[in-house]
């Protein structure tokens, strides 16, 4: 069933606000996967604040005109918009990720800060640590030499406390 030029108008407008917010977009090869998997990768960026889009790739390359130029090669077969609206690398990590297990999902390339990147980019943002982990390493290497400290300390006070001890006993 052909879909109407006011259905058409109304889907590039939708990706094209869609691709305003978001602070990250992969592009993936598909073709093959199940409706469950791409499902479930759905709600995997649901939940991180993106979402998935199969748009056909005449309407994306309608709402990237004058925003991102992004390669021929990249809008051919089967191609999925993954997006970010929250953290940058949200999108990234949860399709890479997702990709792993999966032959027939495989990234193509991304948008970043208005700007196309190609695969093996966006597959290094996705290997970046997120937000939670690094803010755990910080804390980590703050902690480090404050118990280090402690430690010391409380040796020291055990070391008197068994000396005031053996004093007690050799003189009680």
């Amino acid at each position: 069933m052909a879909i109407t030029r006011a259905k058409k108008e109304e889907i590039v407008e939708g990706l094209k606000d869609k691709l305003s917010k978001a602070k990250t977009v992969v592009f993936a090869r598909y073709k093959g996967l199940t409706v469950a998997d791409l499902t479930s990768l759905r709600n995997q960026l649901k939940e991180a604040g993106g979402e998935g889009w199969v748009v056909k790739n005449a309407l994306t390359k309608i709402a990237l005109k004058n925003k991102v130029r992004v390669p021929e090669k990249i809008l051919k077969g089967q191609t999925a918009l993954f997006f970010s609206y929250e953290d940058e690398l949200s999108a990234p990590k949860i399709v890479y990720d997702f990709a792993k297990g999966k032959e027939e999902l495989k990234i193509k390339g991304g948008i970043f800060e208005e700007k196309f990147i190609e695969a093996n980019q966006v597959e290094k943002f996705a290997k970046i640590p997120g937000r939670e982990e690094l803010l755990a390493k910080i804390v980590g290497s703050l902690n480090a030499p404050i118990s280090e400290f402690v430690g010391a300390l409380r040796g020291n006070i055990l070391n008197l406390l068994y000396t005031l001890k053996a004093i007690g006993e050799k003189n009680g």
